[in-house]
């Protein structure tokens, strides 16, 4: 089958979360034409120290008590980008793949298209998935590094890509699974996740008038929702 990207390089970011990492990379790194970039945003397991012996490139940061995973998203798309890769692919650190996935990025992938999975019950915490063309998130000016705390990053990424223009395609509910977990605001300054996303929502909404205004279309429903 001919393919429009050869590989794909997935970004993943971490800072406390060793556990999770433990048992979601090795999938990854067994990927047939995968590679793995892991960002070690000043994690105190030295998540990064583990990354290396499985072969990933590690990107450090260091003296950076809170997490702003927008940044450690940039970060890792660099170096991805100096690894010449075409196609990225940004998972959580708490996301478990299956076996082939890359042959599923890889089969409905486009230069001109990015790939999530569906807002749905059933798939939550799925949602910071996200593949897309280098080129495309270059052009989009990477994650927007304004927004910190948990929430609304994946949605405004999603909603940047659709307004240049970029199609869209939604991945198999059976392709990943969430690992469940603790405390996931445990290095953000504000610890409540529900007020985290509130506090995103005016920024986003106002993107979204922009975008709006401009182009004249709507934000699609299946690519983000109203925090309530």
């Amino acid at each position: 089958m001919v393919t429009a990207f050869s590989d794909v390089c997935f970004v993943v970011t971490c800072k406390g979360r060793l556990a999770s990492l433990r048992q979601t990379l090795p999938v990854l790194v067994r990927q047939r034409g995968g590679r793995v970039v892991v960002v070690d945003y000043d994690c105190p397991d030295g998540a990064g120290n583990w990354a290396e012996t499985l072969g990933c490139v590690v990107v450090r940061v260091r003296d950076e008590p809170v997490f702003h995973l927008n940044r450690a998203r940039n970060l890792g798309a660099a170096a991805a980008g100096g690894l010449g890769s075409r196609l990225l692919c940004f998972i959580d650190v708490d996301t478990l793949v299956v076996d082939g996935f890359v042959d599923i990025l890889l089969a409905m992938a486009s230069p001109d298209r990015f790939l999530c999975f569906r807002k749905r019950r059933g798939n939550g915490g799925l949602g910071g998935l996200l593949a897309v063309p280098a080129d495309s998130l270059a052009a989009a000016g990477g994650y927007d590094e304004r927004y910190e705390g948990y929430g609304r990053n994946a949605a405004d990424m999603r909603l940047a890509l659709y307004y240049r223009g970029l199609d869209y395609r939604f991945l198999p509910d059976n392709a990943a699974d969430h690992i469940p977990h603790g405390n996931r605001t445990e290095y953000y300054r504000v610890k409540d996740w529900a007020e985290s996303k509130r506090m995103n929502e005016p920024y986003l909404l106002e993107k979204i008038q922009r975008w709006q205004a401009a182009t004249g279309k709507q934000p699609p429903a299946d690519l983000w929702n109203r925090v309530t």
